[in-house]
């Protein structure tokens, strides 16, 4: 595998997207996984998506349909190539999942003396 291609390490499903009811665990996964790829575009076949999702390739067409006409993905079509980006309807969704994080980021950044306003290390008393 060459440093530019991108390499599965697991997904983390925001709580917010796993309680959304019209989605299957399916459809959920392969978002994720088009939004880790940074929404470049995915081009794997059926049968690739079937074996990452671990479903047939049957139900591959009919789960891409089926989040086409839902707007979660776009379809793009290229001669003989397929590439797959988010859609409108997640975009949104996945852009504040996104700006909360950064903000449970920063918050977790701050150093522990700051919010007291004396200097003190982890574990330490900062009235001693």
């Amino acid at each position: 595998m060459s440093s530019g291609e991108y390499q599965f390490m697991g997904l983390w499903v925001p709580r917010e997207m796993f309680e959304i009811e019209i989605l299957t665990w399916e459809q959920t996964i392969y978002i994720l996984d088009i939004q880790a790829r940074g929404n470049r575009g995915d081009e794997r076949s059926n049968e690739e998506l079937a074996r990452f999702l671990k479903i047939k390739p049957r139900t591959v067409r009919l789960l891409l349909s089926d989040m086409s006409e839902k707007k979660f993905v776009s379809i793009n079509i290229y001669g003989r190539r397929r590439r797959i980006f988010l859609g409108k309807a997640v975009l949104g969704l996945l852009s504040d999942f996104e700006a909360k994080i950064a903000t449970r980021a920063k918050i977790a950044a701050i150093p522990l003396h700051a919010v007291g306003g004396k200097n003190c290390h982890v574990g330490q008393n900062p009235d001693a």
